[in-house]
């Protein structure tokens, strides 16, 4: 699966909630999702490849969680995968992106990340309200893997609150 799976959807600007939880959304890159959420931009829920605990990293970035953010004005819930990586702050789209207030949920599954502080500090620019980052975790009854990213992300969420 990949992006002509989700043409078809494009044509339907006045989507407030999307779910796209089972799609694996591995070959879905920034410009991509760029021109997808441009699409959409009554966007209030949105869950993108989220449903699954994929092992195949996300070819999004976190420029794409950007777009996101700065054409779906109405969002207060997003759930996706990407790679969470420190963006320049100071060019497009970061710099042209007004801080979303509405936005208190951001599941990211085993998003891998680098950085976490830089990471932090740009969700708390964008998402000022965001209270902590939610992720997949093993039941520990079934599984024993350690959870990827556990430790990047749990330092996220200690800079947030």
């Amino acid at each position: 699966f990949g992006f002509d799976v989700i043409a078809p959807l494009l044509q339907f600007s006045r989507l407030t909630k999307l779910d796209l939880h089972w799609l694996c959304t591995s070959d879905v890159d920034d410009k991509a999702f760029q021109n997808m959420v441009q699409s959409w931009p009554q966007l209030e829920e949105f869950c993108f490849g989220s449903g699954y605990r994929w092992l195949v990293p996300p070819s999004l970035t976190f420029t794409g969680l950007v777009y996101l953010i700065h054409h779906c004005r109405n969002l207060h819930r997003i759930d996706m995968r990407f790679v969470a990586c420190s963006i320049d702050v100071d060019s497009e789209p970061f710099s042209t992106t007004l801080p979303n207030h509405r936005i208190a949920h951001l599941f990211v599954g085993f998003s891998p990340i680098v950085d976490p502080m830089a990471v932090a500090c740009q969700l708390r620019a964008l998402l000022p309200h965001l209270p902590s980052v939610t992720r997949h975790k093993w039941d520990p009854r079934h599984d024993d893997r350690e959870v990827p990213f556990d430790e990047e992300w749990n330092k996220v969420d200690e800079y947030l609150q």
